[in-house]
């Protein structure tokens, strides 16, 4: 067994409570995989263009599981539940992106839309992907 983790916001990006969103993953996470744990945090951003400093209270939500098992097309079955049900919060929370983490330990900013593993854990055709944090900070080298 290994663990997966995300991170979901207490607020949306207007300040409203996101408690119904929370009460709605924890179902959701206890259908998918039997049972989840739950750690309320504290992080921050800073805006690069505007230099604000953003820092919110979160929840990171943890399930434990044989994510080696695979579905009748040799998928990864729960990995691809799990990056599935980190797009659909992301997008019921209304945020841009969530912060998930991999059983291997790698990191991902999942955005709505994204339906399944990323290529290199899980290849698919087609598919929207996550983006992983070191490919992001490559990305946003390049770009400066």
């Amino acid at each position: 067994m290994r663990i997966a983790s995300f991170i979901l916001p207490l607020t949306d990006n207007d300040s409203k409570s996101l408690a119904a969103v929370h009460e709605s993953v924890r179902a959701d996470l206890i259908e998918a995989f039997g049972g989840f744990s739950a750690v309320e945090i504290s992080g921050g951003w800073k805006d690069e263009e505007t230099g604000k400093l953003y820092v919110e209270s979160s929840v990171r939500y943890e399930i434990a599981a044989d994510w080696s098992k695979l579905d009748r097309a040799g998928k990864p079955r729960l990995l691809n539940r799990f990056f599935n049900l980190c797009g659909r919060f992301c997008e019921e929370a209304s945020q841009i992106v969530i912060f998930a983490t991999a059983p291997d330990g790698e990191c991902y900013m999942v955005a709505p839309g994204v339906t399944e593993a990323p290529r290199e854990i899980a290849p698919r055709e087609g598919a929207a992907e996550p983006v992983s944090w070191r490919a992001l900070n490559e990305r946003l080298a390049d770009a400066a």
